[in-house]
């Protein structure tokens, strides 16, 4: 088994994102790139204050001509923490929770076995993977777990019970299991489930997903890969390999690039002032609430000074990456259904492709 974690509208609201702007650019950077790094199969997004314009190409599976589209769905992994993260914000503007609210205030029962280094982590610091709380991001971590039952709430409970008996780690480690717990609070926060949250937030928003593998949804959206002895493989729907219920906020969101576009066109619009849903405040927390990590979302500053917010997710057998350019209004995705290493450095040159042509205002976006 690999590991699991790698890395890692309403209808009031004007989302103008055209699913018909193919860009003939984009498509042969596309073509160019799966050819040269044996990628199966890659999806791209160029993203507008007011519209989008996409790039397609590649298959379903290796050894297949079933070929992807616009709305074939990608597994988001680790980039699904900040969609857990903007529904923590709607909790937060509807007053139910904040930031700073501490996690043994509101859930008391789990202070008999906790550390004495967690007494004070709060939702923020949980969501922004300064709890000092254990990584959950390999296999190693998840065997050592003892048998969780019940229903997923349940679950996240006795996982939590878990791991605030385990020893702190550095003041910023990259936690997968600091979203576990922060679901739980903001499921004691709520009286709902995280995932009743999550379908009313992505409802509203008009937006379609699903919780796992895509392909385990519909045999006609893209299928994992991964090398085994030294070969690409398709992981069938009938592979074990799973992630665990609870860690749904935590990396296990799949969704199409033109809906995952919406999302993220909502964040870019939101850094520039420019806010549907959620307050400037909420997007602003959302993007620079800490550094070099906030709320689901990496934080930075380029050589000449600009913001620009960016994010990678796998489970290690797709990969979604993207950026946020707030100054050049602009943002990019790029999916690809495999994580190899190989595949991933074709991921960095089309960006970095995209963004030269954009520059130099080269890139055919009709």
């Amino acid at each position: 088994m690999k590991t699991i974690f790698k890395l890692l509208v309403l209808t009031f609201i004007s989302i103008q994102i055209n699913a018909q702007n193919s860009s003939p650019t984009i498509n042969a950077l596309i073509d160019s790139t799966i050819t040269k790094y044996g990628i199966p199969s890659m999806v791209v997004a160029v993203i507008k204050p007011d519209t989008c314009y996409y790039g397609k190409g590649g298959v379903l599976r290796i050894n297949s001509d079933e070929k992807v589209n616009l709305k074939s769905k990608y597994h988001l992994g680790s980039d699904s923490k900040a969609i857990a993260s903007f529904v923590a914000m709607t909790l937060i503007e509807d007053s139910l929770i904040s930031l700073d609210t501490k996690l043994l205030e509101l859930i008391p029962e789990l202070a008999k076995n906790a550390r004495v280094e967690y007494k004070d982590i709060c939702l923020g610091d949980l969501l922004s993977h300064t709890a000092r709380i254990q990584h959950y991001t390999t296999d190693e971590e998840f065997n050592k777990l003892p048998e969780l039952n019940g229903s997923i709430s349940e679950q996240r409970m006795q996982f939590t019970n878990f791991v605030l008996t385990e020893p702190a780690v550095g003041k910023l480690e990259y936690s997968n299991a600091g979203y576990v717990i922060a679901t739980l609070m903001l499921e004691r926060a709520s009286g709902k489930s995280f995932e009743e949250l999550l379908k009313k937030t992505l409802t509203e928003l008009d937006l379609d997903y699903f919780i796992g593998f895509p392909d385990k949804q519909n045999h006609l959206y893209p299928s994992g890969h991964w090398v085994e002895d030294s070969i690409l493989i398709t992981l069938p729907t009938t592979h074990p390999y799973k992630l665990m219920p609870i860690m749904v906020a935590a990396g296990d969101i799949a969704m199409d690039i033109i809906d995952y576009s919406k999302f993220i066109q909502l964040h870019l619009n939101g850094a520039n002032g420019n806010c549907k849903y959620l307050s400037r405040k909420g997007y602003n927390d959302l993007l620079e609430y800490k550094k070099p990590y906030a709320l689901g979302w990496a934080n930075g500053v380029d050589n000449n000074g600009f913001k620009y917010y960016g994010h990678n997710g796998s489970a290690g057998t797709y990969y979604c990456h993207n950026f946020i350019f707030p100054h050049n209004e602009v943002a990019i995705i790029i999916m690809i259904n495999s994580a190899e290493d190989e595949h991933k450095k074709g991921i960095n040159e089309i960006r970095e492709q995209v963004i030269d042509l954009l520059n130099e205002n080269k890139l055919i976006l009709d």
